[in-house]
This record gives C-alpha cells, sequence and structure tokens, in this order.
C-alpha cells in the first residue's frame, strides 16, 4: 500500500498540485518539509493565506529541528508571500527572521535567496550599480553551491538593472540567458515564473512590440495548464491585455485583464492594481471616460499610481489645464530610471499641445526622442516621430 505522505510528494515532484495539496491535507503530523511542500502547493492553487500559514508552520518545525538553513528559507517564502499580499511590516519581519537564523551559519545558497527582495528594492530607488553588484552575488553564491536557480534570478536581475541603466544590448543578452535556463525546466518552478513575468516586463518597459508578442504568446503557452489562481496566470494576463490594446483588440484587452483582477485577489496585490490601471486604459481610448475614471480610481485604491493615463483622461475630458498640471506632478515625483519616465513624458507632449503649449510640448518630445535614442526603443522612437510631428505641424 502507497503511504500517503509519499504519495503527497509524488505529487509535488510531478507538479499536480491539487493533488499534492489534498494528499498533504489528509496526512497528519506533518514535517517541516512536508509543511513546505504543502505550502508551495497552496500557493499555486491561489491560497495565499493557508500558503503563508504553512510557511510559518514550516519554519517552526525547521527550527524545532535544528535544521537551521531549512528554517530560513521556509521564512524567506513567508516573507516574499506577504510582500506580494501587500503585508509589508511582516514580510519585514520575516526576512529579519531569516537573515538572523543565517547569520551564524556557514555561507550557503540559503544566504543567496534572501538577496532577491534586496536586489528589487535597490532597483525600486535606483540604486542600479548596487543591484548590479547584488545580482552577481547571487550569482557567485550559485555557482558556487550548485544552484541553478540562484545562478538564474542573479543574471536576471543583472540583465534587468543594465537594461535601466541604457546598457540595453548587455542586458537582454543576460535575459535571454535567463530565459534559456527558464526553459530548460532545471528551476524551481516559481522562480521560472519569476522570470518570464520579468522578460515580460522589460519588454514593455522597452516598448518593444515585437518582443512583447513573441514572449506573451511563449508566456501563454507555460501559463496556461496554471491553474486560475496562479499568480502567473494573473501576471501573463496583465501583459496579453497590453499587447491586445495595443493592437486595437480593446474589447477582448478589457477581459483578460478584468480576469486577472478577479483571479487575483488575495494573490497579489500589484498584479490587481495594474489589471485596473489597464482596464482604465482600454476604456479611456475607447471613449469611455467615467468607465475610466472608475478603473484608474479603483487602481489607485490597491496601491497603483494611474498616471499617465489620468492625466491623459482629464485631458479627453475637455480639462487640459488640470491634464497639465497633474502630468507635471507626476514628472516631478517620478523617482523611477529615465525609461520608466518616458511613458509621462510622451503624455506631457500630447496634453501639451492640446492647450496650446507647444514650446513645452516640443521640450517634452525631444526628451522622449533622447531616451528612445539612449535604450534603442523602437517603440519609443515611434512615440517620439509621432510627437515631433504634430509639433510641426502645430
Amino acid at each position: 500500500m502507497v503511504d500517503p505522505r509519499d504519495q503527497a510528494h509524488e505529487s509535488f515532484r510531478g507538479r499536480d498540485w491539487q493533488a499534492a495539496y489534498d494528499g498533504f491535507r489528509g496526512c497528519t503530523e506533518l514535517t517541516g518539509d512536508d509543511q513546505d511542500a504543502f505550502a508551495e502547493s497552496a500557493w499555486w492553487l491561489g491560497n495565499n493565506d493557508e500558503s503563508i500559514q504553512a510557511y510559518a508552520d514550516a519554519y517552526r518545525l525547521h527550527v524545532a529541528a535544528g535544521t537551521v538553513r531549512r528554517a530560513a528559507l521556509s521564512a524567506f517564502m513567508a516573507a516574499l508571500l506577504t510582500r506580494l499580499i501587500g503585508d509589508a511590516a511582516q514580510s519585514d519581519g520575516w526576512i529579519s527572521r531569516t537573515q538572523r537564523l543565517l547569520s551564524n551559519e556557514p555561507e550557503g545558497r540559503e544566504h543567496g535567496y534572501p538577496l532577491y527582495l534586496q536586489i528589487a528594492g535597490l532597483m525600486g530607488s535606483g540604486a542600479l550599480d548596487s543591484a548590479i553588484e547584488t545580482a552577481r552575488r547571487m550569482q557567485e553564491l550559485g555557482r558556487r553551491h550548485d544552484d541553478p536557480t540562484l545562478v538564474a534570478i542573479g543574471v536576471f536581475f543583472e540583465g534587468r538593472s543594465l537594461i535601466k541603466k541604457a546598457r540595453v544590448k548587455e542586458g537582454l543578452a543576460l535575459l535571454d540567458e535567463a530565459m534559456i535556463a527558464a526553459l530548460s525546466d532545471a528551476l524551481s518552478p516559481i522562480w521560472t515564473g519569476a522570470i518570464y513575468c520579468g522578460l515580460m516586463d522589460a519588454c514593455h518597459e522597452l516598448v518593444d512590440l515585437r518582443r512583447a508578442g513573441e514572449w506573451t504568446d511563449a508566456t501563454r503557452r507555460w501559463c496556461d495548464p496554471l491553474p486560475l489562481t496562479t499568480l502567473y496566470r494573473g501576471i501573463c494576463a496583465v501583459h496579453r491585455a497590453q499587447v491586445l490594446r495595443i493592437r486595437g483588440s480593446w474589447e477582448q484587452a478589457e477581459d483578460e485583464a478584468a480576469a486577472a483582477c478577479r483571479d487575483m485577489t488575495g494573490v497579489d496585490v500589484f498584479c490587481v492594481a495594474d489589471g485596473h490601471d489597464e482596464i482604465g486604459e482600454v476604456r479611456r481610448v475607447r471613449g469611455d471616460l467615467a468607465g475610466a475614471e472608475s478603473a484608474y480610481n479603483t487602481a489607485h485604491e490597491w496601491g497603483r499610481d494611474p498616471q499617465p493615463g489620468l492625466s491623459l483622461l482629464r485631458l479627453a475630458q475637455g480639462r487640459a489645464d488640470t491634464a497639465g498640471r497633474s502630468i507635471a506632478a507626476a514628472i516631478s515625483g517620478a523617482t523611477g530610471s529615465r525609461l520608466e519616465r518616458a511613458p509621462l513624458y510622451a503624455a506631457q507632449a500630447e496634453i501639451a499641445l492640446g492647450a496650446g503649449d507647444v514650446e513645452l510640448a516640443d521640450a517634452a518630445s525631444t526628451e522622449l526622442a533622447e531616451t528612445a535614442a539612449m535604450f534603442d526603443s523602437p517603440g519609443l522612437a515611434a512615440a517620439a516621430h509621432r510627437t515631433q510631428g504634430a509639433v510641426c505641424l502645430a
């Protein structure tokens, strides 16, 4: 007779998340390793609260058993998942536990994973040189301790940081390298998904529509077999909505974004916020201004600044002065890289033209053109040519 615990682990290794989840729930007196597997299975099914609790239980069981490194990894996963649901304070607490556990341990692969949130924070604050240095340390730990997942994440982060520094060719080469590792199916599936989604973020940031379409199609084939409430299906749906909107398939784009908002509630606040912002974008270009306002407000409630869409909405409402002040405030408060600010300047050029301020439109268009050249972005170059043509006509 097959032991239920062994069967649950077999289902887990085969990525049959529902069978693994059901199997572990039917077992009594789970070990720390059992709880880790149960937590990941619950996460893939969208049961975030249950997953976080299971990682917390795994942490306590590993500490009691004296398996400190395993406890640290469980604590890190709890930190990561609580960050995704928007509970930064609890996430910081779990990271502190992770670091405390590892502080007296000889350096190993486990020391690499907490660097994930550290690098994300450095990139978010614009400390790109520090992000690159830390990403390379992550790779070194992975190579020294034979952890291909850690290496791939580090390569990915280095590539994303280089792109933000306008070293686009180098950065894309590293993203391709990370993608090859992801496609090899040699990585932990959670991190495979993170690399997929990060690649799509880079494509949209660069406004590289061809690459975005290709990666979106590839990720859809990867995401479709996953449970509906899986984080990566939601993120992929938002990116598909972006591509569909640009291609003019507006109704389908709104459906994709709405599905992401529905499925990701309670799973990832950032994905829900982005989904509502995308709904606002679709409704705005379709002329549903009241619907767009509602969607942008909801995106803001979920923690996303709905710019530049909100400023463009004010222009469409005939409130050019308000739109001008709104976009100027957004640009003044922007803390991201020059590449991340490019959509704001594109919107400012359009708004300035609507208000009859040709000089400001020309300055914003010039900023956009310089950014497009710096980052070798065909999409941004197209937007710059369009606004420069409009300025010349004005």
